[in-house]
């Protein structure tokens, strides 16, 4: 079996004492629970160490993410879109060593992208077909880590159950990003992925159609019947199956997590990138129009949806093959 390369990362006082205290915090977990071990609180690690900085970047196939870009060849369909947001939220980032112990990035708290161990990567720029978010965009996560040998990334796609539940109104960045709060299940959106499709049959009216306030509300239909515009597909992950109001204090529980737990092994974070690539994540869905995924398990859409993210659509838990993120 061919074993990842090794990278090292520059050596700077840390005791061994620290690490010891890293490690029985927040190392490895087990996936296939659905409250894997490892820094799920939330709670920043205050360690000092080498800076890390991790590129990532959203793909269409072969294809840099542009919102003014137009993409074809997607899905079963073959269909041509506009993609119109494109933002995901990442925790609980770890590097992995060569004999595969897990070692948890300690992020840079800078009041705008990363907050606790928590980063959201925002590539669209409300040019082109974007009209949700802002001009700012984020396509990396800095941080600081013990030295030593590595070999691999991990990190969840999503947000630890402590900070899922709230009033985005108060919370701060980046949780303040009300475009990923999902008013009606009192949780986040943890990847929103939204398309237009570009179809010879769309009315002028079609073509200007602002999506931000699409049928979101439709979700408890399973995703069956939408009655949404019929050129967008979304894609929107986060936590099903929710109970509890936290605005009068209850404590909210989810049978579904929907957490993705990525697993990359050959990671250099001094030479390679994180691709997000929306065309795999699609490859088995219909995305010429009329459609979402809002995670539901029930809802066929979200099927192959939630294989190539990595997650079993029948528990919400991690699960094997996932072929959204890749290292280049």
């Amino acid at each position: 079996m061919r074993r990842a390369p090794l990278f090292s990362v520059a050596s700077i006082a840390f005791s061994a004492a620290m690490a010891a205290i890293l490690c029985s915090s927040a190392c490895s977990d087990d996936k296939t629970s659905v409250a894997p071990p490892g820094n799920d609180s939330g709670t920043p690690d205050t360690s000092t160490g080498s800076s890390v900085t991790l590129a990532f970047e959203a793909r269409v196939g072969s294809e840099p993410f542009k919102c003014t870009s137009t993409y074809s060849k997607l899905g079963t369909t073959k269909a041509t879109l506009n993609i119109t947001d494109f933002k995901l939220f990442v925790y609980d980032v770890r590097l992995v060593g060569k004999d595969g112990t897990e070692t948890p990035v300690s992020l840079t708290q800078d009041q705008k992208w990363q907050y606790q161990n928590v980063a959201l990567l925002d590539f669209e720029d409300r040019t082109g077909s974007c009209r949700n978010g802002t001009t700012d965009t984020n396509t990396k996560i800095t941080g600081t880590v013990p030295p030593g040998e590595y070999r691999g990334v991990r990190f969840r796609l999503g947000l630890p159950p402590a900070l899922n539940h709230g009033n985005a109104t108060l919370a701060p960045a980046p949780l303040n990003d009300e475009e990923l709060f999902w008013t009606w299940a009192s949780g986040y959106k943890f990847l929103r992925i939204d398309s237009r499709a570009v179809r010879d049959d769309a009315g002028a009216g079609d073509a200007g159609t602002d999506d931000a306030g699409h049928g979101d509300m439709d979700a408890g239909d399973g995703g069956m019947n939408h009655g949404g515009n019929p050129l967008t597909f979304f894609v929107h992950l986060g936590s099903a199956g929710c109970k509890g109001e936290p605005q009068v204090g209850e404590k909210v529980t989810c049978t579904y997590r929907n957490v993705p737990d990525i697993d990359l092994p050959a990671f250099d974070p001094a030479k390679n990138k994180i691709v997000l690539d929306y065309a795999a994540l699609v490859s088995e869905n219909d995305v010429s129009g009329g459609g979402m995924c809002m995670s539901s398990p029930t809802e066929p859409r979200c099927v192959p949806i939630f294989k190539h993210l990595g997650l079993d659509i029948a528990t919400g838990n991690p699960a094997p093959g996932q072929t959204t993120f890749r290292v280049e």
